[in-house]
């Protein structure tokens, strides 16, 4: 019996070791999953208003606002997180975008998907990367997004989606794209998206900064009154009690 109760210990300890193994894979994978979904719903809403600009030249007006979700989340996120976020921006847009001509030439259509992500996905990476150094510019922005643009037409995969429905739908885009390319054109939009990312961070932050700045101001009017509360304690007589004689 004795011999029995250390094996009855040992198996309990490793039953319990083995839980809270679980548990926390458990918690990981919750974590994990969370962090992917944050990260899809800037990524998925820039790339839903992309696809809107580009499959509805009605719409063109889209496209200006249409990497601003990205753009914001890219402002403060970390290089690994942009990474993230680009690969599903890519994926996204690539889906949809690609969708036609699945079944007619699949293997073609799943080069062109992983060629677009993996460069759409280098394009959010570029970006926090050059943000470290030199900060959020919105000109350096649109200069990253003109050079994957290259890019992305001379293989074929895209035909510049953000300018291509403005010059279709906008006599000014149109009449810009005629003198200066519709590079020129790409780079404005984009730059316009940088922009309000920009501000939108900034006002953000100043909310913040508010924020605490009140919970500052609330916490040091508490300690104030501790003071005074213990002041009091200290030079005032409790009431109902009358001075010794």
């Amino acid at each position: 019996m004795r011999e029995s109760i250390p094996q009855i210990t040992k198996w309990t300890g490793h039953h319990r070791a083995d839980n809270n193994s679980r548990r926390l894979t458990d918690l990981n994978d919750s974590r994990l999953a969370v962090v992917w979904a944050e990260s899809f719903l800037y990524a998925g809403s820039s790339a839903f208003l992309l696809l809107i600009s580009s499959l509805y030249p009605v719409y063109w007006y889209v496209s200006c606002i249409a990497l601003v979700p990205l753009l914001y989340r890219i402002i403060w996120a970390s290089t690994a997180e942009s990474l993230r976020l680009g690969f599903l921006f890519g994926l996204t847009y690539g889906c949809v975008a690609f969708a036609g001509g699945l079944l007619e030439a699949p293997v073609a259509v799943l080069l062109k998907l992983a060629t677009c992500t993996a460069l759409l996905a280098l394009f959010a990476w570029g970006i926090s990367r050059t943000r470290d150094k030199l900060g959020f510019n919105p000109v350096i922005v649109a200069l990253i997004w003109i050079v994957f643009e290259i890019t992305l037409v001379r293989l074929g995969l895209l035909s510049s989606p953000l300018a291509e429905s403005g010059i279709q739908s906008e006599s000014l885009l149109h009449g810009m794209a005629v003198l200066f390319g519709f590079l020129i054109v790409s780079f404005a939009i984009v730059c316009l998206n940088a922009v309000i990312a920009a501000f939108l961070n900034l006002c953000m932050s100043d909310e913040s900064r508010r924020e605490a700045a009140s919970d500052d101001d609330s916490s040091a009017l508490e300690s104030i009154q501790r003071a005074v509360d213990l002041l009091r304690g200290f030079f005032f007589l409790p009431e109902g009690r009358a001075p010794p004689n």
